[in-house]
């Protein structure tokens, strides 16, 4: 059956009504019970208008109906225009039709039938208008591309589907209404498909493709993510005054260029350097300068052949002027300044440079010898600690007066690479809580109160700049004393944000943090998050409601944040010696300040760890043991110690606890002194067990007393191959640069040293056609069965050696006898 609207069906009986055809329609229908009222278009209710031939019950039919159907009209009377229908019983709730007998003429053939209901009125909840047949079969699904994820195909798929819903909108043009919409509703569903995309790939570290992602991941496994290291140098500046005391941010030190021109420079043209991509480095801490510090002379005594051997760890420097003022804790360069053969500066060897840090105030005394201005010449004696012992020979021998060998650098002031922004960068306000229920603050009516699920939208400020300077914190020139070599050492995973932020509602500082697992609720700190391009993200601490945030604090609504740091970071700060040319100074320290240079190369700067370095140490680094339970945790934790060779744990009850004695064989054989002891027992703390008291001691030294006859080859002197022969077992190092047999790193804790391979170290010197051990025990004892088992054996804490070193006997003894030869 037709279904016609409500629409066409009312405009019909307007067009019926105003015509002048005899043709008559029916306008409307009234239900009451089994009566119903029957109203005509025009109004005389017969064909036409004209009631020549009336109605009858005969002349209607009732069709439709569910339960109740047969329903016939069994009575017609007239009602004013209108006709009174009496039905043969009441129907149920579905629909009825009444139609006019389509054999009578003069009736609209769309208006001779009208659909109508018994029970109009229903008790029930639901609209009574609503179609009781339900809702229609659905609508056929219409033919969408699934695949379509980015803005250009969501673009073509809506509207090649315009196109057949409404083929009459034929604009495209892209400032039609229909286009702007069109268009408006892809880049939303581009920006959706995005986010999707987004959380579907940095759901594991595997798929990560956003740095901040990685380092998340790798975090729950305990493993941390380093964001790369600033470089750190040794920078000499002279200055014309006496005595010079500068803050650190009086200085900064710039690589050449050539747009700055002069030597010295005020601060204020830092930024255009940077502009220009120069290397700037910082101090990191405040410096005394003095005059007499630019250059100091290293004394000789006299001796035109003076040198400081290799390993060395003390010197002579003269002080003429008496204006010398070293102190422990200093640091000083020692450069060779010209070529001991030629005599000329340009043939100086530039690797024959060297940091030295002061470990003791030096001692002054006088030598006799030397008159100035009628006085002896005053000097003073330095000295360094072993782990800065001089790696090469320096020629310091007496010279004509200008032609100084070798000098000492002092003024030495310890720089970081990264360049300070001048001018705090505004991050913008914390957002206030938000909640979808919330009314618009500017409608009438008390605002909604906030509950404790309504939360506060997170502020995640991004830095303009890029390359966030990563440093090693500032250098206490105090205690403890570390080496110079340790000060030129920056480990990326220690390293700090050179950042800090202020803001309106708090007086304190908020500062950085590589996490905040381990902060309260209230501690004003972040962690900035370092992506692949340098770019870098703030992140607070979230709480929600009235619940604040367990890790860090949530930054207030409305409170305004400014940020001061550093940028600078990476390799490109490991400059060459000499690379460092210009001073930005401070007006304080622009009248004293003459020069700087860099002696030594900076070192240290690293780049920010990658994603797939991640992928390949975080999930395995929870398998790294993170804490000492058994002796062999102990020794394995020292051995991995840079400066250990190899060490030796032994539990003892002492009563109420045990304690673990740590015996640690240092590499090179330096001593295990107080300062060392308290580096490795702070290295243990973070691993070591409660209950365990931990004590380092060195190990226990046994001489050992050998004897060997060879018998020369005739091509050979017999001298030669003694003297190679000692070479061959000495504590040092043999000719070809390999280790001699009793070296400190060749022998170690229980060490066995076997009689075949004493022969074997023998036979391999050229000229040796046979040797015989003699000797062979240690020299504490006078009977040795060693030569007879063929190998000496040691304790857990012994460790053989052998120096043969006449001026220490209780070091071991080496005789050689060569005969045969020449």
């Amino acid at each position: 059956m037709t279904q016609r609207t409500r629409t066409f069906l009312d405009e019909r009986r307007e067009a019926l009504a105003a015509s002048t055809a005899s043709v008559n329609g029916i306008a409307g229908i009234e239900i009451n019970g089994a009566v119903a009222t029957l109203r005509f278009v025009k109004d005389t209710p017969g064909p036409g208008g004209v009631p020549a031939t009336a109605l009858g019950p005969s002349d209607f039919i009732v069709s439709g109906g569910d339960r109740i159907r047969g329903i016939a009209v069994e009575a017609v009377a007239m009602n004013g225009d209108d006709l009174d229908l009496t039905f043969t019983q009441e129907g149920d709730f579905s629909r009825y039709t009444l139609t006019i007998d389509p054999a009578l003429p003069d009736f609209d053939p769309i208006l001779r039938g009208i659909n109508f209901r018994f029970r109009v009125h229903c008790d029930t909840d639901l609209d009574c208008e609503a179609d009781a047949d339900g809702p229609g079969a659905p609508e056929p699904e219409p033919r969408l591309d699934y695949l379509a994820r980015d803005f250009e195909s969501y673009r073509s798929m809506m509207l090649d589907r315009l196109a057949v819903n409404t083929p009459d909108m034929t604009e495209r043009h892209p400032a039609s209404l229909e286009m702007t919409l069109v268009e408006w509703m892809a880049a939303l569903g581009d920006e959706l498909s995005y986010k999707l995309d987004k959380i579907t790939t940095e759901y594991t570290l595997e798929t990560a493709r956003l740095r901040q992602s990685a380092a998340r991941h790798a975090r729950l496994v305990g493993y941390q993510m380093h964001n790369g290291a600033s470089a750190r140098v040794l920078a000499n500046v002279e200055v014309s005054a006496a005595n010079v005391p500068l803050a650190r941010e009086d200085l900064a030190f710039v690589t050449r260029t050539p747009r700055l021109g002069a030597e010295v420079v005020t601060q204020d043209r830092l930024a255009e350097a940077h502009t220009q991509g120069a290397q700037i480095f910082e101090p990191a801490h405040d410096m005394i300068l003095r005059q007499a510090h630019n250059r100091i002379a290293l004394h000789h005594w006299g001796d035109p052949d003076a040198i400081l051997a290799q390993g060395a760890t003390e010197a002579w420097v003269r002080d003429p002027d008496q204006n010398l003022a070293l102190a422990a804790g200093d640091i000083l360069v020692l450069v060779e300044e010209r070529d001991p053969a030629t005599g000329r500066s340009e043939d100086a060897d530039p690797d024959h440079r060297q940091a030295v840090r002061l470990n003791a105030d030096p001692e002054t005394m006088e030598d006799p010898l030397e008159v100035i201005s009628g006085a002896p010449l005053r000097v003073h004696r330095i000295s360094w600690g072993p782990e800065d012992a001089l790696k090469f020979t320096l020629c310091v021998g007496q010279r004509p007066a200008g032609q100084e060998l070798a000098h000492a650098l002092g003024n030495i002031v310890v720089a970081d690479h990264g360049f300070t922004l001048p001018v705090p960068e505004e991050l913008g306000t914390a957002p206030h809580r938000t909640d979808p229920e919330v009314p618009d603050p500017a409608l009438p009516g008390p605002p909604k109160a906030l509950s404790a699920l309504d939360r506060q939208r997170p502020f995640a400020p991004t830095l303009l700049h890029k390359n966030l300077t990563f440093s090693a914190g500032s250098f206490e020139m105090g205690e403890p004393l570390v080496s110079a070599a340790q000060v030129l050492q920056v480990n990326p995973a220690k390293t700090t944000a050179a950042l800090h932020l202020t803001s309106t509602h708090e007086p304190d500082s908020w500062l950085p943090r590589r996490d905040l697992l381990a902060e309260g609720p209230t501690a004003l700190v972040f962690v900035p998050e370092v992506a692949i391009d340098g770019t870098t993200t703030l992140r607070f601490g979230r709480g929600h409601g009235d619940v604040p945030s367990s890790h860090g604090q949530t930054p207030r609504a409305e409170d305004a944040f400014s940020a001061h740091y550093r940028v600078g970071v990476g390799p490109i700060g490991n400059i060459g010696a000499n690379a460092l040319a210009h001073v930005a100074a401070s007006p304080l320290a622009l009248a004293n300040v003459e020069r700087v240079s860099n002696p030594l190369p900076a070192l240290g700067g690293a780049r920010r760890e990658t994603i797939d370095e991640a992928r390949q140490r975080a999930p395995v680094s929870f398998l790294k043991q993170k804490r000492a339970v058994t002796l062999s945790d102990y020794e394995a934790l020292l051995n991995a110690h840079p400066d250990v060779q190899r060490a030796h744990a032994r539990k003892r009850w002492l009563g109420g606890w045990s304690a673990i004695f740590l015996s640690v064989d240092r590499l090179g054989s330096l001593e295990v002194d107080d300062g060392f002891k308290t580096t490795l027992l702070t290295y243990l703390e973070p691993f070591r067990m409660m209950g365990h008291d931990l004590t380092i001691d060195a190990p226990i030294y046994v001489p050992l007393n050998v004897e060997l006859k060879a018998c020369v080859d005739m091509n050979h002197f017999a001298e030669d191959i003694a003297e190679a022969l000692e070479e061959a077992f000495s504590t040092g190092y043999m000719r070809d640069g390999q280790l001699a047999f009793f070296h400190p790193d060749n022998v170690t804790f229980s060490s066995r040293i076997y009689l075949s391979h004493i022969y074997r170290q023998a036979m391999g010197i050229q000229g040796v056609r046979d040797v015989q051990v003699l000797e062979f025990r240690r020299a504490a004892s006078s009977t040795s069965s060693a030569i007879g088992d063929g190998v000496l054996t040691f304790g857990p804490r012994e460790i053989p050696v052998l120096a043969n070193n006449p001026n220490h006997p209780d070091q071991g003894k080496l005789v050689i006898l060569a005969e045969g030869g020449r």
